[in-house]
């Protein structure tokens, strides 16, 4: 009898190599309290859309916060963060990866816009993305600030490039940041990391 191996669905997100990890996961990698460690991964796509990652970091008090991973290296497909640990005790984390839809929406109206092709449609598409936004922000400020965002980009009395620059702003790159507007969301395996005292 013949078993294939099961594969994961087309389109999602493979993240390999997540570090620290001991073993393939069989052991929990050590810590001292007070130690800065890097946590990383490495993650790819196919195609050229952009992707994005965090850390989902459970401390030993139960208390779980994300923190964003900066890609190492343009073409190294590894994405690393450094958080301090400040608990005695096991912490419990994965890595997040997700297509980082507004980026990918970002890079393509950037291009088009020069090439003066498109123009309306990536405009358009823009207003979908911060529609959906919108409807999945989890603060009334976020929600409201996306779904102006949309109301801005379906403006046709303001020029398409002047339309984008509203999306360029030091606030909007920050709150889409905080907030991002994701697909395809694939979770690592869970890890640990036993945090000791000196």
């Amino acid at each position: 009898m013949i078993t294939h191996r099961h594969h994961e669905p087309i389109g999602r997100i493979p993240i390999v190599q997540v570090s620290p990890v001991v073993d393939g996961g069989r052991w929990s990698a050590k810590a001292f309290v007070g130690e800065v460690v890097p946590f990383g991964a490495t993650i790819f796509r196919e195609g050229h859309d952009a992707i994005g990652a965090e850390l989902a970091l459970t401390s030993p008090s139960g208390k779980t916060t994300l923190h964003r991973l900066e890609l190492q290296g343009y073409g190294t497909d590894r994405w690393q963060t450094q958080v301090r640990l400040d608990e005695i005790g096991t912490y419990n984390f994965k890595v997040q990866a997700f297509g980082d839809d507004f980026e990918t929406w970002h890079h393509n109206t950037e291009i088009k816009l020069a090439a003066g092709i498109d123009q309306e449609l990536m405009m358009l598409e823009g207003v979908a993305l911060f529609e959906r936004a919108a409807a999945a922000a989890t603060s009334k400020t976020i929600a409201t600030y996306f779904s102006g965002l949309a109301k801005s980009l379906a403006d046709t009395k303001i020029s398409p490039f002047e339309r984008f620059l509203l999306t360029n702003t030091d606030d909007a790159l920050a709150a889409v940041r905080a907030n991002p507007i994701r697909s395809l969301v694939t979770e690592s395996q869970q890890y640990q990391v036993a945090c000791e005292r000196e």
